[in-house]
């Protein structure tokens, strides 16, 4: 996960908070804070009351991938007038010998109070964790729409045989 702040509850902000966020001021800051690998950056941008687990979990990632660049920039507001961002990171580290690469998108919905992150929900996320040094051919089959408490399935199609390699997913 791109910010690792997990779901958080999200109420609609207000005209004048919609604005604001969506001015790229707010995710120049987000994104600046992220970069910045300090504690004291998150601080920053985050409300008091989110910064523990947020702070914890930011270092706990940055520990897992200490060469993260983070970029944010604001999206497309959502249908019911949120203000979104993108918020993508890439990072690599190697592990028992083995490099791997992180790329990573998430589309949040923010909440913002008095200039910080108050809440978010996230509304699209994509995730590779790869190791090797090729690019992974695949084709996805994945519904148009999905409805809550419904099963569904992604088929996953690799488009050249993998030899000895490993695939996995979830």
């Amino acid at each position: 996960t791109a910010l690792c702040i997990g779901g958080l509850p999200l109420h609609s902000p207000g005209r004048a908070a919609t604005d604001a966020l969506a001015s790229g001021s707010f995710a120049q800051r987000l994104q600046t804070a992220l970069n910045s690998g300090s504690e004291q950056g998150i601080e920053a941008v985050v409300a008091p009351e989110l910064l523990p687990t947020l702070a914890r979990r930011y270092q706990a990632f940055r520990n897992d991938f200490p060469g993260l660049a983070w970029a944010v920039r604001p999206a497309a507001p959502l249908a019911d007038g949120r203000s979104t961002f993108l918020v993508t990171v890439k990072g690599a580290t190697t592990v028992q010998g083995v490099s791997y690469q992180l790329q990573s998108e998430e589309r949040l919905a923010i909440r913002a109070e008095a200039g910080r992150l108050a809440a978010q929900d996230v509304t699209s996320q994509e995730a590779l964790l790869r190791s090797g040094k090729r690019t992974l051919q695949v084709t996805m089959g994945i519904p148009d729409v999905v409805l809550t408490g419904t099963r569904y399935e992604i088929d996953l199609l690799v488009d050249e045989p993998l030899g000895r390699a490993m695939l996995a997913g979830g």
